[in-house]
């Protein structure tokens, strides 16, 4: 292979940006697994506060502040429904809540469409064979490219099984915007005829099927993460980071560290704080 690069060399080839996919402060160079995927801590939390407590498919329509407590009106099963409560966390994503009529003023709606929604998206390649074990010995990690693809992610479980799904694209903002307007079929072409030129053909004929997702077209969420200009900190956002009335908000995007379960749950544990002084103080 050649002699041994310099210090130099290896340095001016890049190879730090590619000791994790993003080499940021806030990125974990390797993480556990739930057993069973990561909505079951969700469902652990649903069981802890009691499943009687959680509605799910309600679509929030409005919020009011009446002063001594809030109405959020919504729609499920057809049906619009009212909850009153004497506060109100929003949690939803910020372009979401940005777009539900409420009366808590200018500022907050100001803060909310300053927060800009961005794009990602994946797509799973399922297999009939772990080739990529058995051929190569690769088992789990990222391949990182240069490509519209970004990275190719290898699963960390299951070795050796019969079939296998890898990550074909995780990819941002222009690449994922520009899969998202293909259909199904045609991410799937597009995505395999690019992992062909790195792992060649078996890429291409050892496919079962594929599943393709972009964040920006998931009704509720329309964003896989957000932008927020300056800092979560900025006094623009103040009438967030303070409650509206009896309104607080919460959510990664009102943390440090914006798309990650760590930033949601940071965010909850200070609205809540907030409202338990102010409750305990009343």
């Amino acid at each position: 292979l050649g002699d041994v690069p310099s210090a130099s060399e290896v340095f001016a080839s890049g190879v730090g940006r590619y000791f994790s996919f993003e080499f940021g402060f806030d990125q974990a160079m390797l993480m556990f697994q739930p057993v069973g995927g990561m909505d079951q801590i969700p469902k652990a939390l649903t069981k802890a506060i009691g499943a009687r407590r959680v509605q799910t498919g309600a679509v929030v329509s409005k919020i009011t502040d009446k002063g001594d407590g809030v109405v959020v009106t919504y729609r499920q099963g057809g049906r619009t429904k009212v909850v009153e409560a004497d506060f109100c966390v929003g949690a939803l994503p910020p372009n979401i809540l940005a777009k539900i009529p409420h009366n808590l003023g200018s500022g907050v709606q100001g803060a909310l469409e300053a927060i800009t929604p961005q794009s990602a998206g994946k797509i799973g390649l399922e297999y009939k064979s772990r080739w990529w074990e058995l051929d190569h010995r690769i088992y789990g990690g990222i391949t990182e490219t240069d490509m519209d693809l970004s990275h190719i992610w290898h699963p960390s479980h299951g070795f050796h099984d019969e079939r296998g799904v890898m990550i074909g694209y995780y990819n941002y903002d222009g690449d994922a915007d520009a899969y998202a307007k293909l259909g199904p079929a045609a991410r799937e072409a597009r995505a395999v005829s690019q992992g062909v030129k790195i792992y060649g053909e078996k890429y291409r004929t050892e496919l079962a099927s594929s599943f393709s997702h972009h964040w920006r077209q998931t009704p509720h969420l329309e964003a896989a993460w957000h932008d927020t200009p300056g800092g979560p900190d900025d006094p623009r956002y103040k009438s967030l980071n303070e409650p509206g009335g009896r309104v607080y908000f919460a959510g990664d995007w009102l943390s440090y560290t914006d798309a990650w379960q760590h930033g949601a749950f940071t965010s909850a544990r200070r609205a809540v704080s907030k409202l338990h002084a102010r409750v305990m103080a009343a």
